[in-house]
């Protein structure tokens, strides 16, 4: 992060280890800067079985109390590179570590980041699917869908909304800091301008009519709030791939994520299935009950 120093350890072709403190001024390469702020001491860098130890001390002074607790948890980034030095770190932890300095203990640390994802994963993997089937295969069952699926779809777009300020809280309302540099940040904003029109589709709802032309309002509603939703649908769980793939998430998240997007795949094409057989039921002449689909 800018404006933070870091102990570096990396090793040379010849296979010799160093250690070395630097400032983090900005973001590129250039901006690490070699420094002796921190003053380390007893530096060793070593390799064995696969596992690289970086071992330093840090003699306490007014500088190293900038930046460390000397009672209480002090937050740290461990991250690695590319063979080439100094370079931008390839992978990282996913959350960041607290480490008491004085008993040893330590603790996983939450963030604005992930406290994001976490919110858009449940928006878009839960709440609206959710919505969006009720809307479709709840009709025939429950009097009151229409409210259902109105009442999950804005606790959805209200639960994005939420997580875009949470991540630009995170970038000190920063756009350039993450939206306009990143993959992830753009298809965010292209995401939330669908969600946007499919709401914007929504409030212009209006039951179809046999009479007459078709009123303005019900063609928005039916090009827009149909249309413009599935697109934020399969923009917003690509995004979500592009963000744990931007955090270097363990492999288990991506597996987990992508089995419950199966498994909402996989329900709705079985409440497709059904439904088309309930409407060959009424094809047919007969009277379908409610007990019959339930």
């Amino acid at each position: 992060m800018i404006g933070s120093q870091a102990v570096v350890g990396w090793s040379d072709l010849a296979g010799g280890g160093h250690v070395a403190e630097f400032a983090l001024t900005g973001h590129s390469v250039d901006a690490v800067q070699p420094s002796s702020d921190l003053s380390i001491l007893a530096t060793a860098f070593t390799w064995d079985a696969g596992i690289v130890k970086v071992q330093f001390q840090l003699p306490w002074n007014q500088l190293a109390e900038k930046y460390l607790a000397r009672n209480g948890y002090s937050s740290l980034i461990f991250a690695y590179g590319t063979s080439t030095f100094p370079s931008k770190h390839i992978q990282k932890v996913v959350m960041p570590v607290e480490v008491n300095f004085a008993t040893g203990e330590y603790r996983t640390k939450w963030t604005f980041l992930q406290i994001h994802g976490i919110v858009m994963a449940t928006a878009w993997a839960l709440i609206f699917p959710f919505g969006v089937l009720f809307a479709r295969y709840g009709k025939n069952i429950v009097r009151g869908w229409s409210t259902i699926h109105t009442v999950g779809q804005v606790t959805g777009v209200l639960i994005t909304l939420t997580g875009f300020v949470i991540i630009m809280v995170q970038w000190n309302g920063s756009v350039r800091a993450d939206f306009s540099d990143h993959l992830h940040g753009l298809v965010g904003l292209i995401t939330i301008s669908m969600i946007s029109l499919s709401a914007i589709g929504g409030v212009c709802h209006t039951f179809k009519s046999d009479d007459g032309p078709t009123p303005l309002s019900r063609v928005l509603f039916e090009v827009l709030h149909e249309n413009a939703g599935k697109l934020a649908w399969l923009f917003a769980i690509t995004n979500i791939f592009l963000g744990l793939r931007k955090i270097n998430a363990p492999s288990y998240w991506f597996i987990s994520y992508a089995g419950l997007i199966i498994l909402t795949l996989f329900l709705a094409f079985l409440l497709e299935i059904r439904l088309r057989r309930s409407i060959r039921y009424f094809s047919a002449g007969e009277t379908l009950l409610v007990s019959e689909i339930d």
